[in-house]
Parts: C-alpha cells; structure tokens; sequence
C-alpha cells in the first residue's frame, strides 16, 4: 500500500503541475518541500521489509548527498539546454531551477517544455509539423534525449509543450521521435519514450514505412555492438523499457520480445560479472573525476530501472551505490558544480537519477517499517 500511496501521489504532482502551468506567464510552480524520491518505478504493492542498521547507514548518506546536488542553482543564464534536461533527469516532476530573465524560481521541466531560453539556447523547434528537441552544442547532446528524460519523470502526454506562438502537447513530441525511425540507426532513448507513451497501434515514418514497438527493439538488437559504454547502457535501457511495457500490459512476449529477454538477462550478468571489486565499473585506475562517475553511474542507472527488486537488493548493487555515493560526498562535487564541465555534470545527473530510483524501490518503502530488533545483520559483501 505504501507503494501504491506514493506512486499515486506522484501522479498527482504531476497532474497539478501541469493544471497550474496553463497560464504560464502568471504563474510560477511553487518550491518543491520534501527531497525525498517518490516511488515511480513499483507497479504492484508488496509488504515492505525494516531495514537493517548498514542499510539505514547507507540510505541516510544517500539521501544527504542527492538533497546537496538538489540545492545547486541551476539556472538559465549560465545552464544550457543539454545540461538543464540531465538536471530534470535526476529530480523529474520536482526539478526547480532559477528563470533570471524573470527573478523567479521555475518547474525545470516547464522551462524547457516552454522553451524558454537556456544560456541562449531553446530547446525546441518545429521539424515536420511537430514539436522537435534541437540537437548540438547547447542543445540536447543525444538525439531522444529530452524524449526519454520526459518519460522516465512520468511526463504527461497532455503536458503542455510550445515553440515561438505554436502550443502543442508532449504528446506532439512523441509524434515526432515516430517520424524517425529508421532501422539500424541508434533509437536506444527514442525507445526509452515510445515505450512509455506509444499505444499499441503501429505508425509510420518521415519514409512511409510501417513501425511498432517491437520492430524498433528488434532494429536496436540487430544494430552492431556499440562502440562507447553509454551507447551500450543506452541500449540496455531502451530493451528494459520496451520489457518493462510489456510485464505492465500483462502481455505474452513476442519472438523478438522473447529475445530482448534473454539480451537483457545476459546483459545484467555480464555487468555485475565485470564490476570492478570496489563497486565501480570502468576503468580501475588512473582515472579522472567525469570517467569514474560517469561508468558507474550510467550502469548503475540501468540495474535499478531494469531489476527485480530481489536482485536490487543484492550486495553487488549496494556496493555500487556504497561507491558513487561517497564518491558525491567530496568537496569536488559538493561546492564546485557551476564549474564542472558538462560531461561531468551529465554523470552526476545521471548517477543521482540512478539513486533517487534505487531509493525509490528499495529505500522509501520501508521509511514507515519500524527496525525489529530481531532483524539479522546483512551478507557482508564478498
């Protein structure tokens, strides 16, 4: 119940955001009053376990270093548009930011659905007849990556999005990512937001040619292995979005869902299987700040949007999260973020996002289970 609780609360935050910024001119979102991470991520309630001493330890000093990056002033005059989307990445529906053209503090999904300027560059434009995310330098960096951060903050496909006097819909986004399509070409995050919003209805291209879920997961598991990690994470997280769909529709996996089942599964094997022995993943030395945050916060990103949460629970993980969490907990990213380049800022977005899920699923749930005295002490990692 506490799960199904927090996730409908969420869904109405949601809801109110999108009702107060009709009359956006007029209004600003008030601050957000809580950093605690709310459950989008459970889709069925299960009786939640007391957490033991070291897990209590650990979620505290989670929870301390999210609120510290959740403090930072982003803002519009020196955050660009790339760099605000890996912001609303991490704290979703509750993002604020400052908007200095107008001294006030703005929904950071807002400010970029409406377009407003980010360091001088704006987000959207219109490509096709739709709503289109611009990409390059000041822009999204990814191509669908305004897309997927969308859904994976649980969007509304009715949230107001606009570019210059032309008001259109998230929904009108979406439309566009379909348009596309185009097999062999990298959609691993424009897979991430078609499994989210898409019905179960096929579509066509910008070609004519005729597009479904599935035959987008068999195009990114036909595509050659990529040649960087975070097109490789990417990949995994569009496969587990298209499952995860899938598990929440109770329907039967297709021949190539079927596939993207077993890629998956071998893939979660093949990450906790190469997991450097201190929790990282990437290189185990010689390493500079941005490398190291960002190889193990991208993957841990995926394992706690993809895993049962059996699995999440599993010591492997926990020393993970142990790494990248006393990893933030240096001056280096608690006073000095306005100056980071934006690689690093993307890894820390990202690895906050990845925290505030695993939170979400494994923390939050059991914030109202008092500790047992009788509770055993935990494995301790081998």
């Amino acid at each position: 119940m506490i799960k199904l609780f927090a996730r409908r609360l969420y869904l109405i935050g949601c809801v109110l955001l999108l009702c107060s910024q009709i009359a956006f001119a007029d209004q600003t979102v008030p601050a957000s009053k809580t950093n605690k991470p709310v459950n989008k991520k459970s889709e069925q309630a299960k009786p939640a376990k007391p957490l033991l001493p070291e897990q209590i330890a650990l979620r505290d000093q989670l929870r301390r270093v999210v609120a510290i990056v959740r403090k930072q002033n982003f803002n519009t005059s020196e955050n660009d548009v790339g760099e605000m989307l890996d912001f609303c990445l991490a704290f979703g529906c509750s993002t604020e930011i400052t908007d200095v053209a107008n001294n006030r503090r703005l929904n950071g999904i807002t400010c970029v659905c409406w377009n407003l300027p980010c360091a001088g560059y704006t987000p959207l434009s219109i490509v096709g007849g739709h709503l289109a995310p611009r990409v390059g330098y000041g822009h999204q960096q990814s191509s669908s990556q305004m897309a997927a951060m969308l859904a994976l903050s649980e969007v509304p496909a009715t949230y107001p999005a606009r570019s210059g006097e032309i008001t259109r819909t998230v929904a009108d986004i979406i439309e566009g990512e379909k348009l596309s399509c185009l097999a062999g070409t990298d959609m691993a995050l424009k897979l991430v937001a078609l499994a989210t919003y898409a019905d179960d209805h096929p579509w066509k291209n910008a070609l004519g040619e005729s597009w479904d879920i599935d035959k987008v997961v068999a195009s990114e598991l036909d595509r050659p292995l990529s040649t960087t990690p975070h097109e490789g994470v990417y990949r995994w997280m569009g496969i587990s979005a298209a499952l995860k769909r899938y598990e929440r529709n109770r329907k039967p996996l297709s021949e190539d869902m079927q596939r993207a089942k077993q890629f998956e599964t071998e893939s979660m094997q093949y990450a906790l299987r190469v997991q450097n022995s201190g929790g990282s993943w990437g290189p185990a030395v010689h390493r500079d700040y941005a490398t190291t945050l960002s190889h193990t916060g991208f993957m841990l990103e995926w394992l706690a949007m993809a895993m049962t949460d059996e699995q999440l629970a599993d010591p492997q993980v926990a020393r993970s999260v142990e790494f990248v969490v006393g990893f933030l907990n240096t001056a280096h990213y608690q006073v000095q973020m306005q100056t980071m380049t934006a690689k690093e800022i993307s890894a820390v977005m990202h690895t906050v996002h990845a925290l505030n899920v695993y939170d979400a699923r494994l923390y939050a749930p059991a914030d109202a289970v008092p500790l047992t005295a009788t509770a055993a002490p935990a494995t301790a990692p081998k």
